[in-house]
């Protein structure tokens, strides 16, 4: 699994996080996170191209919740703005992000989450570390100032990279993606605790529809062996 891993990470991950933030330079943030977050039908229309079932009742209500409660929390914090080579940048993102969700499932048997998130993370920085020096973007922090936000970030990004993997081996992709869909809560929750940003009812209202959504996805039953599945088939964690 190791050479899959190292794929998905310098090929698979290093490329959606390039174009997100090559999005963020042609639109605001709250617009190209909008549209980012159209990653979780994508993932469900994938699973359904690859022969993995349509998804019950349950599943696609709770997808309609997520998407309509992202648009209402992202576009509630701010203007819609955004150029066309945004637009672009910020639905390939999802798109790429959706193929690495995907192969995370199909590579991903046997190794813990832990040591995936180090495989998949290091062979990204690895991979973004040759292309910044050969395109001569690089560039060396100074200070603790510098230093201080990258380790703290490092830190935030690791703890989600292992928490992300390891619902993805008990969820399956396309729940993992519903469920990833409570980030803008979070972002709206943090900003509202730490930088004295307002919770308008509209941002209320998109975060309850997440959250419903999110416990829809979660509570949304597998099929039984031997019938036609309404739903995605999650990993189970390998037999002793």
């Amino acid at each position: 699994e190791r050479l899959g891993l190292v794929i998905l990470g310098a090929v698979g991950y290093a490329i959606e996080a390039s174009f997100f933030f090559l999005a963020l330079q042609h639109g605001n943030a709250s617009t190209v996170t909008l549209l980012f977050f159209t990653y979780p039908a994508m993932v469900m229309v994938a699973s359904m191209a690859l022969g993995r079932g349509a998804p019950g009742l349950l599943l696609g209500g709770a997808l309609g919740c997520a998407i309509v409660g992202a648009a209402l929390v992202v576009a509630s914090s701010g203007g819609i703005a955004v150029e066309p080579l945004g637009v672009v940048f910020s639905l390939s993102a999802g798109a790429v992000f959706t193929g690495y969700l995907l192969g995370i499932d199909r590579v991903l048997r046997r190794t813990n989450a832990l040591t995936a998130s180090l495989w998949v993370s290091g062979s990204a920085s690895l991979a973004l570390a040759a292309f910044s020096m050969a395109t001569g973007r690089a560039e060396v922090l100074t200070g603790l100032d510098q230093w201080g936000p990258v380790a703290w970030m490092g830190l935030a990004t690791s703890v989600a990279f292992v928490a992300q993997l390891a619902g993805l081996r008990i969820l399956g992709p396309v729940r993992t993606a519903i469920i990833g869909s409570t980030e803008p809560v979070a972002g709206a929750t943090l900003s509202f605790a730490f930088l004295d940003e307002r919770v308008t009812a509209l941002m209320a209202l998109g975060g309850v529809l997440i959250l419903v959504g999110a416990v829809a996805a979660a509570l949304a039953r597998r099929p039984e062996p031997g019938k036609a599945p309404e739903a995605e088939v999650a990993l189970e964690p390998p037999t002793p």
